[in-house]
């Protein structure tokens, strides 16, 4: 099925939020996306107190030509980002889209002032178990000066 990938817009936030209730209990209470909770604590403190946004920078959602959130992929911190899967569109396709998307447009400033981009920490994509908590892409220095996106195919320091 084709999905759709979109910007987060402000009332997003409780169908995110019912999205996260839903995937919780379909995938047997085992945490392989954020809780509700955490989601909210993200935007009512890091969002709003941390300087962790705008969201509609730092969300994006992959929806069903229905409407229906298929997955999420939100920022937090500096350097993280979290794929919030639902398990019937789980697949490693999907999972290297969104890694894929996270390092081209979630990224930050380290404190020395270089730019951070978002390396391929899934679990598909790095290889490991999937399924095992949150996947999550990390971010690491990059040697060039920072921009608003990271350029597709460019290079990480290493």
């Amino acid at each position: 099925m084709k999905l759709n990938m979109r910007a987060y817009d402000a009332p997003d936030f409780w169908k995110i939020r019912a999205f996260l209730r839903e995937t919780f209990l379909l995938n047997d209470r085992e945490e392989l996306n954020w809780q509700a909770y955490r989601f909210e604590y993200w935007v009512w403190h890091g969002v709003a107190n941390l300087d962790q946004g705008p969201m509609e920078e730092k969300v994006l959602l992959w929806e069903t030509p229905e409407g229906d959130l298929a997955a999420v992929l939100n920022a937090e911190g500096k350097g993280n980002a979290f794929l919030q899967v639902h398990p019937e569109f789980r697949s490693e396709q999907l999972e290297k889209e969104m890694v894929d998307v996270a390092e081209e447009r979630l990224w930050t400033v380290a404190k020395d002032g270089r730019a951070m981009r978002c390396a391929r920490g899934s679990s598909r994509a790095a290889g490991l178990n999937p399924g095992t908590r949150s996947t999550r892409a990390t971010c690491r220095s990059r040697e060039r000066s920072p921009s608003r996106w990271c350029p597709r195919g460019s290079s990480s320091a290493r």
